[in-house]
């Protein structure tokens, strides 16, 4: 409950969620693995994180994901928690909403409601049946259409896209126009950014930081701190941006390339029709490459295309990383490949291509050595960094074994000569959710046999005293139409005991159950939508007052006007469901 005073106005700012409609949902945790395989799940337990992206920097690798996770590693095998060291990080969150932290973990709840409907159905096209041109105009209408249905989303949780380390400073990038600045890697905070279009790559160079993103956003800042919006003369999503010899050089959709000494004045270069969704700079060359993409509403494979220049002017074409399978597969023909390539980095004194199955490294893009890892696994990754003597690669948490069988897990991977790979495990979560089946059973939201007893009313325990792993990584948004009651939230150290959590902060407004009337001079009652609200206002019997509306804080409309009868007084706005959210606030006259 906030409350706002200003002369003998009295505010009572209110996130409604008694108007919504209460449906029995669990929100799933959206863009989490699980573990598939029992075989390797008994050597290996789940530690579901997804990973975009890796950077070194004052002596320490940080890695970054969906759901704002941060972790840091000194050597790239033991890894820490920094998600919830995020300052002034508000996620978008204008809802009804409940967080509940532990362990350097997160979980929001935010009740909405009026979701828009999906303004375009699924396609089933064959697309192999359609000629290049058709294919193309047909994923071009499906990215606009996705867009536009992701933009009318009034809230979404923020992905951490790019990271990058220089000027003594971590730059992190991604959804909403977030960027997050960290000089420990530890202690982070958020500069206003002045876009709200999601950000996919940073640099750092002389004379500062370039962030590209959608709609061929650039933003530049000499410090990290303080961020201008450029002139990029395009509106092309722009993928990837590298420094090197004095000159940062940008890749984009439709082939774009753009060039500039300062950061602030762009000319576009032509590198022919090939789409570069990756680049990286090292031994004198900028090296940009096809790459798999999964931004909001925009979707490209790896073309299996790779480029190299030394001005970021002229290029010619190289070999790629990874080859596109052609032959025979059991009773299968392959041609070309569902996987691909998906970033490019350099360190170490070599490129460093991560891909769907492994990672390869190249001195100039003439040949490439692929990665080899322990049990046969083939890794997907999609970033990779190197410092200290140490080769870090990150992924999205899939493994593919050598029987086929998908499992997923933490995708971490370290290397000292980049060729043979060892894999790592991020921190577990020790942070989990979901609603109670009833008073005797709490089912995890992973695995199939995870259920949890009550050994009271707050403590719950693994049945078969075997540890049990978290649900969360990073700070995580689970949507719900309905009660956040029903959520309960659980914490534990060893995986066996488990504690129920108190939300360390909500902006729910505690309605207050009434059955009969109240007669004050200090005290009103309001039933606002059905809600019961107490106000500490002086309100003598038989004086009036305004009920107003508002959606930003600023402007205010008058829906009514009621007089303090000493009752309990109720007021229904029956336009409040056409509206993301609202506030009211009384006021005397």
């Amino acid at each position: 409950m906030h409350q706002i005073r200003s002369g003998l106005t009295l505010g009572l700012l209110v996130l409604l969620s008694g108007w919504f409609n209460p449906i029995n949902t669990t929100a799933q945790p959206g863009g989490l693995g699980f573990m598939r395989d029992h075989a390797i799940a008994a050597a290996r337990p789940p530690q579901p994180r997804k990973l975009k992206s890796v950077a070194f920097g004052n002596n320490i690798f940080v890695a970054v994901g969906p759901s704002m996770t941060i972790l840091t590693s000194v050597d790239g095998k033991d890894w820490a928690n920094y998600s919830s060291e995020i300052k002034n990080v508000t996620a978008n969150i204008n809802f009804t909403s409940e967080t509940y932290a532990a362990n350097g973990d997160a979980v929001t709840f935010v009740s909405i409601a009026n979701m828009p409907q999906q303004p375009f159905t699924p396609i089933t096209t064959n697309l192999r049946s359609m000629s290049e041109f058709d294919r193309h105009a047909l994923l071009d209408s499906i990215h606009q259409k996705a867009a536009a249905y992701r933009s009318r989303l009034p809230i979404r949780p923020v992905r951490l896209y790019g990271v990058t380390f220089g000027g003594g400073v971590f730059v992190i990038v991604g959804d909403c126009g977030e960027i997050l600045t960290s000089q420990d890697g530890k202690h982070w905070s958020a500069p206003a950014s002045k876009s709200s279009d999601f950000l996919t790559g940073v640099a750092w160079g002389n004379p500062g930081y370039v962030v590209v993103g959608d709609k061929g956003t650039i933003l530049t800042s000499p410090d990290g701190s303080n961020w201008t919006k450029r002139n990029s003369g395009t509106a092309s999503t722009l993928f990837a941006v590298a420094y090197g010899n004095g000159t940062f050089v940008v890749v984009g959709e439709h082939g774009t390339v753009l060039t500039s000494n300062d950061g602030i004045q762009w000319a576009s270069a032509d590198a022919g029709p090939i789409l570069m969704a990756a680049i990286a700079f090292g031994n004198g060359l900028f090296m940009g490459t096809g790459a798999d993409t999964d931004f909001p509403g925009k979707i490209y494979s790896d073309n299996h295309q790779t480029m190299v220049s030394t001005d970021g002017k002229n290029w010619q074409a190289v070999k790629h990383p990874y080859p596109p399978l052609e032959g025979q597969v059991g009773d299968m023909t392959i041609n070309g490949s569902s996987g691909g390539t998906t970033s490019l980095n350099f360190g170490g004194g070599r490129f460093i291509a991560t891909s769907t199955e492994g990672v390869y490294t190249s001195i100039n893009g003439n040949s490439w050595i692929p990665s080899t890892e322990p049990y046969g696994f083939k890794s997907s990754y999609s970033g990779a960094a190197f410092g200290n003597g140490t080769f870090v690669a990150v992924g999205d948490g899939s493994t593919i074994g050598t029987n086929h069988n998908r499992t997923f897990w933490a995708t971490i991977a370290t290397s000292k000569d980049a060729n043979t790979w060892e894999l790592s495990q991020t921190p577990p979560s020790r942070l989990t959710w979901g609603p109670l089946e009833d008073d005797k059973r709490f089912r995890l939201p992973v695995g199939p046999r995870m259920i949890l007893m009550p050994m009271d009313e707050d403590t719950w325990i693994a049945p078969d005293k075997i540890s049990v792993p978290g649900a969360v990584f990073g700070n995580i948004i689970c949507f719900y139409y309905g009660d956040l009651s029903r959520q309960v939230v659980l914490a534990s150290k060893d995986g066996v005991v488990w504690t129920r959590l108190g939300f360390s902060h909500s902006d729910h407004p505690n309605s207050i159950v009434t059955t009969n009337s109240i007669q004050s001079a200090n005290g009103v009652l309001v039933e606002l939508n059905g809600l019961s609200y107490k106000l500490n206002l002086t309100v003598e019997i038989g004086q009036s007052m305004e009920i107003q509306a508002s959606t930003n804080l600023v402007a205010w409309e008058i829906l009514t006007t009621i007089t303090n009868t000493g009752g309990i007084l109720k007021y229904t706005d029956s336009d409040a469901t056409n509206y993301p959210m609202r506030f009211y606030r009384l006021k005397l006259q």
